[in-house]
């Protein structure tokens, strides 16, 4: 399996807790619905993260082997 996301287009770092390579990048918000997305998410290179803002916390990663989420957005200047 590819850990880079054509979508995205960064590459997924390995789990910290299980060491698997099956990282996917969390993907949130509201995407628009493209052929490129749909096939990110159905090979668990993106998972969807929700249609909330990015709090200053909000994992980055989710394992899909473990489901280990990890790593840190980067936040808005409301601290969201």
């Amino acid at each position: 399996m590819s850990t880079e996301s054509p979508v995205l287009d960064i590459k997924a770092p390995l789990c910290p807790n299980c060491g698997s390579v099956d990282v996917a990048a969390i993907l949130y918000g509201h995407p628009a619905c493209s052929e490129e997305i749909n096939l990110d998410l159905e090979s668990n290179q993106t998972v969807l993260g929700g249609c909330c803002e990015i709090y200053e916390k909000a994992p980055e990663w989710c394992c899909t082997k473990c489901n280990h989420q990890f790593g840190a957005c980067a936040s808005s200047e409301d601290g969201y």
